[in-house]
């Protein structure tokens, strides 16, 4: 079988989700298919040194962020990056033999769109986050005749196409957790008489971090000393942001069962924290499939999510608990049970590490995106 050849456009600067979801795919299938990647000028070492790690080849291109404005010298300086980009993925293209090109986020489509219209190469979106489809951009994503659009989760797919938007070939592909990396251990011996409650992410208003301190001041209430609950915290945002949340949790004196750990930036270090909590909980307004939520559980650690974002990963009550509101009474009181009976909640990680290793490893989820690039390319992809 030939070797292919994947070129992976990614305008964000740093290792975000999205970045990490994609790493992981390029893990797996980096023995057997060459990567080459292209970043944004303003690049951070963190993204560059994870590509280098796995052998991938990158270039820069003025790659730009387009934020919703109509400011002439905005919009001139966009179309202007553009057209360099373009130009710059034409003799790219032309001198260099590419089966496919890879994306992951909308604003990144502009500036490889033509070159790859011209070229004749199969361009695919791996949607990762909601996107804010309008009057503007679908036309723009429709007249890039994209070969194929991926979505990390049902609701991201239905609302891409809800909106209009348009692909040759369209399936659901979750994002993967990296098996090397995050595993299960043992936690019958965890102290079960302090329960720690996760987050890990930005803190930002999207994430719905403030109403996770919310419902962890009610949870507190509602336990009224049968145990004792902290919230360990890992992630940094705004200073505003942060005297917000710290706000809300002196309510109750309950800000001194909080650690704020800031950003973790070691594998090792974000295993341990995942080892370390019993139970993680998300209350994103807007999600894709969380990496943090993946690994999480791939770690045994019982996942509490806001739907739908969860939707394709957990099946209630089972290996997971699906939060159908972002109230923070509502939340406190499914999670109460799970912090109560301990024997629950640990089967729930269990079981939740299980599906992990079984359904959402580099290698499965690799193997359907390669499936996915073998039918839009019609060339065999194996890993």
């Amino acid at each position: 079988m030939s070797m292919r050849h994947l070129l992976w456009v990614n305008g964000w600067p740093d290792l975000g989700g999205a970045e990490r979801a994609q790493l992981t795919f390029f893990r797996a299938i980096r023995q057997k298919h060459k990567i080459t990647a292209v970043f944004s000028r303003g690049v951070s070492a963190r993204l560059t040194d994870a590509a280098r790690e796995l052998d991938i080849e990158y270039w820069t291109a003025p790659l730009t962020q387009l934020r919703q404005t109509m400011r002439p010298d905005l919009l001139v300086k966009f179309g202007l990056n553009a057209s360099i980009a373009n130009f710059k993925f034409f003799g790219f293209l032309r001198h260099t033999k590419i089966d496919l090109i890879h994306f992951a986020h909308l604003y990144d489509l502009p500036f490889c769109a033509l070159a790859a219209f011209f070229k004749r190469t199969p361009l695919v979106w791996m949607v990762e986050n909601p996107e804010r489809f309008n009057k503007i951009n679908v036309p723009i994503i429709n007249t890039s005749f994209l070969d194929g659009i991926a979505g990390t989760s049902t609701a991201i797919l239905e609302d891409a196409f809800k909106h209009g938007v348009k692909a040759r070939h369209r399936k659901l592909i979750p994002n993967p957790y990296d098996e090397q990396l995050y595993w299960c251990t043992e936690r019958s011996s965890i102290d079960t008489n302090h329960i720690k409650i996760g987050f890990a992410g930005v803190l930002t208003d999207r994430k719905g971090v403030a109403e996770l301190c919310q419902a962890f001041v009610v949870l507190r209430k509602l336990l009224n000393g049968r145990k004792r609950v902290l919230l360990v915290v890992a992630g940094d945002g705004s200073e505003e942001y942060k005297a917000e949340l710290k706000r809300i949790l002196k309510e109750d004196n309950a800000l001194s069962d909080v650690l704020f750990n800031g950003f973790i930036d070691s594998t090792q270090a974000m295993r341990e924290f995942y080892h370390g909590i019993d139970l993680f909980v998300m209350l994103s307004k807007k999600e894709g499939m969380s990496v943090a939520m993946l690994e999480a559980m791939a770690c045994g650690c019982a996942a509490a999510i806001l739907a739908p974002w969860c939707d394709d990963v957990i099946e209630d009550g089972v290996d997971g608990i699906r939060l159908t509101s972002i109230d923070p009474k509502s939340v406190a009181d499914r999670l109460l049970p799970y912090i109560i009976n301990d024997d629950k909640r640990i089967g729930l990680g269990q079981k939740a590490a299980i599906k992990m290793r079984n359904s959402f490893s580099s290698v499965a989820i690799a193997k359907q995106i390669l499936e996915f690039y073998s039918k839009i390319t019609g060339k065999d992809w194996v890993i």
